[in-house]
Parts: structure tokens; C-alpha cells; sequence
């Protein structure tokens, strides 16, 4: 790799302001949009007002134009005149901008005052000479309008004027004296200079797979990959899958270039014409959606236990665009519990990967006869861990009841809910609801003495012993029989799906 240039310098805010303003410094297409909400607003001009430092922008001149989007509205930009893109910065970058401007129309959450009483600032439209706005006490012109009507005002009290004008003077001094490290990246692309992003951004955080994707196959005219995962999870919104993070999906088009995505890099994809295969995409993750939604009770991306189950699925079913036979589809069901309850893809060294996806996608292209090499599993005598969410062995207790409730009390349409905590961290001592009727109904079963039957108990994972234990704070016998009773769902499921198991000693 060819030496990247990078240099730093400090640079006024003002100046920063008057760079985005004539448009040399762009904000990317990929950048996410603006988020921040009003809290986060006067946080950050409280830390400006404060001294505080606010972390650096970084800067870079790529090797090729780049596609830009409006700083306040995010709106995508035909042509651009930008010297550098914002690679790090854009949510405080529009933050300063949107509150000290008043040149072009903004949203109202950019109104932000400063009141010279209190010295905080907040969102409050009241008229009041106290109340300035940061725009106004920004523009030095309009600053001496307000200061006359302070003057005014307060002419009977001069030294309470006298303070108010002085500490509007000083917020003006320091909106448009405070400074901040501009770091500079040159000469490379954006696979570059996301490394140096890596090492030198202050919050840790990276340049995302979507932002990557979408910053190399933007072209003028295409829809942005963010619309584009957007789309596929508007289809996935019956399954309650609208909030799989994107990384999940973007992990699945690998299969659609025949590469592996733990062996594969993003520039792998820039080539794919994600936009013409997004209609086949769309049909492969939803039916992968729709088959762990209706075949092994993942009523939500909060339930599913591994990202590699999916990417596996959407494999199948990109290779299978027909109807699954009944065999076919109780393998796939009984690959999905073993593999949840052997916590398999716990392990995420390449090692165990790479053969777990090679037995699976043999038995894709009909070369193997199962999709993994199953073995007989341990039943534990206890549960003895605690409540993780998007833990596999909690994942498994939760469908192991859905799967109880399903086929023994026939309620179908169930939703998960999330769950009544009773006492500390351990699983027995969470109950899992999945209507709006669950959560009253265990309220007032343990704590109001209401009678409930055992088939109405049973539901929760409840009987009428466990409830006493619990009602008379018996807590080992309370967790002992729900234990007794979730191995026992939990055993029902795997002698459902096929799976072989024994009991520890």
C-alpha cells in the first residue's frame, strides 16, 4: 500500500461553518443520516460553551468524486464541488451548522436557545430577551439588535444588564473562537483511509459494511444501498424482523457471489449489481424469515440465536426457489434447534466454521445427506446460568415454550412480548410472555392470590406448586420445580424435531 498522506492542524469552527457552507467540505451519500435529538444538541453546545474538547474531524480527499447529501436535510445532491468528505464528524458538524445558520430554512429541532440567567441551553420558543437564540448570538449584527432590547429592558437595573451582556458577548467570543483538530486524509481510497479511520477516531467506532457498500456502488441515479436494506426489511415486517441490524443482510449477499462472508472483504460485493438482484434477495431472506418464523417459533430477530443461520438459509433458498418437501423441510427444522441448542456457531473461529458451512452447503447441492453431522446432545440435570438476551440456551428455553404452547394449547398468532422478571439474574426466575394478556395474568396469579387452572398455569411454565413455592418465598423449591419443568418443554421440542438426546448424570 502506497504511503496514505495524513496531516492535522486546528482550525476555527467559524472557518469549518464557511467550508460546508461553500461547499468544500461534502457530506458522503454513505454517511448515516442525522440523528441526534434535542438532549444530544444542548449537550454538545454546552460542552463548546464549557471549553470542553468535542473530538477531532476527520477529513478525507478520496482518489474518486463522490456522491454528497445535504448537511440538514440529507437530501442526495446532484452535483458537488467538495475538496474532502466528512469521514468522521457529520453529526456535530450538522449540529453547529444547522443551530448558528439562518441564511436557509432548517427543521425547528435546530432551535436552540441559550438563557443568560440560567447559562443552559434549551429548546424554548417563549419570547423573552433572556431566551437568545444560538443563531442570533452566532451573527455578531444581530447579537447588538438583542443586546439594545437587554438594554432597554433592564435600563432601571444597569448591572443586572451589564452581566447579561456580558455573558452573551461571551458566548459570541466563544462560538466563534473555539477550535477543534481537523485531521486530513489524502491520496488513497476509501478502504485506506477507513484503516487510519480505525486507528485515530476517538469513539471507537467503524465505518459500517452498509456505509462501505454504499460509498463504492452509489452511482448518480441508483438507489442507495440504505434504501435498499430498507426495503428488504419492510418485507420482513409480518415476521417481526423490521430491526435485524443490516450487517445481518449485507453478511447474506455474499452467498449471491459464491464467496463465504467470514473468508470474503466488502470490495468483494462492489462489483455485484445489488439493485438488479435486490428482487431475488428480497425472496431468498424472506423466505428465510418466513420459514424460521413459522417452523421453529422465531417470532422476532430478537429470538434468533445466530446471524450464520440466516446467511445459511438464504443460501438454501437462493438454490431452491421451489416449494420444500415435507422432508426436506423437518431436516432444516431439526439443523436449526441442533445447532441453537449445541450452541454450534458459539464458536466463530474459522476452524469450526468454514466445515460447518461446507456440510451445509453440500447438503444444498445434494452431495451430503444432512446438513451438519448430528450427535446425541446432554440434557443438563440444571439450568444453571443466567438470563442473557440473544444468549442461544435462553433463546432455546423461549422457543422450547413457544413450541409448548403451540402444539399443546393450540395459540397460534403468539408475539414476544419479553418477559416478567421475578427476582435476580437467573433464567428460572424470568417468565416469557408472548400475548398482552401474559404479563397481568402472572402478576396477579403470584402476587394477588388469583386462582388459576393447570392447563392456564402450564402455559407459563407454572403449576400450582411452583406458585406456592413462590407465593411462600420458598425461592429453591420455586426455582428447583421451574427448572424441572423448562428441561421438560425443552425435551419435548428436541423429541419433536428428531434430535437425539441423554441425561446427565
Amino acid at each position: 500500500m502506497a504511503r496514505i498522506d495524513i496531516k492535522s492542524e486546528r482550525e476555527f469552527l467559524r472557518e469549518i461553518y464557511k467550508k460546508v457552507e461553500a461547499g468544500k467540505y461534502g457530506i458522503p451519500a454513505f454517511q448515516r443520516n442525522y440523528v441526534w435529538t434535542g438532549d444530544r444538541i444542548a449537550d454538545f453546545f454546552d460542552s463548546i460553551w464549557k471549553g470542553y474538547p468535542i473530538g477531532a474531524i476527520i477529513l478525507w480527499k478520496p482518489d474518486i468524486k463522490m456522491q454528497t447529501k445535504d448537511i440538514l436535510t440529507d437530501e442526495q445532491q446532484k452535483e458537488n464541488d467538495a475538496e474532502y468528505y466528512v469521514l468522521d464528524g457529520r453529526q456535530r458538524l450538522t449540529t453547529f451548522y444547522g443551530c448558528v445558520q439562518s441564511n436557509r430554512e432548517r427543521d425547528s429541532k435546530f432551535d436552540l436557545y441559550f438563557n443568560l440567567e440560567t447559562e443552559k441551553f434549551l429548546f424554548n420558543n417563549k419570547a423573552d430577551v433572556l431566551n437568545l437564540k444560538v443563531a442570533d448570538v452566532y451573527d455578531t449584527y444581530t447579537l447588538l439588535m438583542r443586546l439594545q432590547e437587554i438594554t432597554s429592558k433592564y435600563a432601571e437595573k444597569p448591572s443586572q444588564a451589564k452581566r447579561y451582556i456580558e455573558t452573551a458577548n461571551k458566548l459570541n467570543s466563544v462560538l466563534q473562537g473555539y477550535t477543534v483538530s481537523e485531521i486530513f486524509i489524502e491520496d488513497c481510497g476509501l478502504l485506506e483511509a477507513e484503516e487510519v479511520f480505525d486507528r485515530i477516531n476517538s469513539k471507537g467506532t467503524d465505518i459500517s459494511k452498509e456505509n462501505k457498500l454504499q460509498a463504492y456502488i452509489y452511482r448518480p441515479g441508483s438507489k442507495l444501498v440504505s434504501d435498499m436494506i430498507a426495503e428488504i426489511k419492510a418485507e420482513l415486517k409480518p415476521y417481526h424482523f423490521e430491526s435485524i441490524k443490516s450487517e445481518y443482510i449485507i453478511d447474506c449477499l455474499y452467498k449471491f457471489v459464491d464467496r463465504n462472508y467470514y473468508d470474503s472483504k466488502i470490495e468483494h460485493l462492489y462489483k455485484f449489481d445489488l439493485e438488479e438482484n435486490l428482487p431475488q434477495i428480497k425472496r431468498c431472506i424472506r423466505k428465510s424469515v418466513e420459514f424460521l418464523y413459522n417452523d421453529c417459533y422465531v417470532l422476532s430477530d430478537k429470538l434468533l440465536p445466530y446471524k450464520n443461520q440466516l446467511i445459511a438459509l438464504s443460501w438454501f433458498f437462493k438454490k431452491n426457489d421451489g416449494e420444500m418437501s415435507v422432508e426436506t423441510r423437518r431436516e432444516l427444522r431439526k439443523w436449526f434447534f441442533y445447532t441453537t441448542y449445541n450452541r454450534t456457531f458459539n464458536n466463530s473461529s474459522l476452524s469450526n466454521i468454514r466445515p460447518l458451512f461446507a456440510k451445509f452447503e453440500g447438503y444444498v447441492d445434494g452431495t451430503e445427506t444432512t446438513p451438519i453431522d448430528y450427535q446425541s446432545v446432554e440434557i443438563p440435570s440444571g439450568l444453571n446460568f443466567k438470563f442473557k438476551i440473544r444468549d442461544a440456551q435462553v433463546d432455546f428455553i423461549i422457543l422450547s415454550i413457544i413450541h409448548h404452547r403451540t402444539k399443546n394449547y393450540n395459540e397460534y398468532g403468539l408475539q414476544y412480548k419479553n418477559y416478567v422478571k421475578l427476582s435476580n439474574d437467573h433464567i428460572t426466575d424470568y417468565i416469557f410472555c408472548f400475548t398482552d394478556q401474559d404479563k397481568p395474568f402472572i402478576e396477579n396469579v403470584l402476587n394477588h392470590g388469583m386462582d388459576a387452572s393447570d392447563d392456564e398455569l402450564s402455559r407459563m411454565i407454572l403449576s400450582k406448586d411452583i406458585v406456592k413455592a413462590y407465593r411462600t418465598r420458598e425461592m429453591v423449591d420455586f426455582r428447583q420445580l421451574r427448572q424441572l419443568f423448562t428441561l421438560y418443554v425443552e425435551k419435548n421440542l428436541l423429541d419433536d424435531v428428531g434430535i437425539e438426546y441423554y441425561e446427565e448424570k
